[in-house]
């Protein structure tokens, strides 16, 4: 087979490769690539001292293909699409913020550590957004009230949860329930610890303004806390007759149940981002704002 039909026969293969619409993480494109190049491989026997000439060229055939096709490789990232919110979408930072949040949330585990993991990628888009002071401070400021209205919204998912236990109560141990009661109670405290952390790396109108915006939260309170107080509140009366002790209860079993329990709050949360889809494709607001 000649060359120029051998390339032609590739170009074909790369060609196969399914290519979403519109825009693509760095993430896909390098599994479209490798497909590409598992084909060229594939039509020279798989000889080992050319797959470094298989992938470049594999990576060759799908960016041409992309361009061709009008898309465009994004960093798919919590990082990624944070910064890329400030920078092409500055009316909409903080609905946008809230909503990548709420997305990244709901595709893991409700459970404090994950929110701490998310809500510190957030915050390390956020700040490393570039611009002058004036408007980098201003889109730093809404990219955190999405964040803060974002976990405002796993607060009311975790408080949905723990009222769903209540009606499950022989399901629950007091253990259980305690340990995702510290959770919910804990949400102001970690939001607040990652605005502080995120200050002491950053440089410049970042650095001022997540420390800033750390102690006004300190001070004046924030949108995950006016959930988190109330919610806390009322369960701690749900709660004081409904739940039975289990002083014997194990490491494992506690864990399932504690699972379970972020396992409903993780439905309730991916709804919401139903919502928020469903609302964005029919052009209506999905803000929170006025509700602080």
């Amino acid at each position: 087979m000649s060359k120029s039909t051998a390339s032609t026969s590739n170009k074909d293969k790369a060609k196969a490769v399914t290519v979403p619409k519109r825009e693509i993480t760095l993430n896909e494109r390098y599994r479209m690539i490798a497909e590409a190049a598992y084909y060229h491989a594939e039509k020279r026997g798989f000889l080992v001292d050319d797959m470094a000439a298989d992938w470049l060229a594999a990576e060759a055939d799908i960016d041409r293909m992309l361009g061709q096709e009008g898309i465009v490789v994004i960093d798919g990232s919590i990082e990624g699409r944070v910064r890329s919110t400030l920078a092409n979408d500055p009316a909409n930072i903080a609905d946008q913020v809230r909503s990548i949040t709420l997305r990244a949330l709901s595709e893991g585990e409700m459970d404090k550590e994950a929110i701490g993991r998310v809500s510190a990628a957030v915050v390390a888009g956020a700040k490393e957004f570039t611009a002058g002071a004036a408007e980098g401070a201003t889109a730093l400021r809404e990219a955190i009230r999405g964040l803060d209205e974002a976990l405002a919204s796993a607060a009311e998912a975790t408080h949905l949860a723990l009222q769903e236990a209540a009606g499950r109560g022989n399901e629950f141990s007091r253990q259980a329930i305690q340990k995702s009661l510290d959770d919910l109670d804990a949400l102001e405290s970690m939001f607040i610890e990652t605005l502080t952390e995120g200050a002491k790396d950053a440089t410049g109108f970042a650095q001022a303004t997540l420390s800033d915006l750390a102690e006004h939260a300190r001070v004046g309170g924030t949108a995950v806390g006016q959930k988190v107080e109330p919610a806390l509140k009322q369960l701690a009366h749900v709660f004081t007759n409904t739940l039975h002790e289990q002083a014997d209860i194990g490491a494992e079993a506690l864990h399932k149940q504690y699972a379970l329990l972020a396992g409903i709050a993780n439905g309730i949360i991916k709804g919401v981002v139903e919502h928020l889809h469903t609302a964005d494709a029919g052009g209506k607001p999905s803000s929170a704002k006025g509700r602080r």
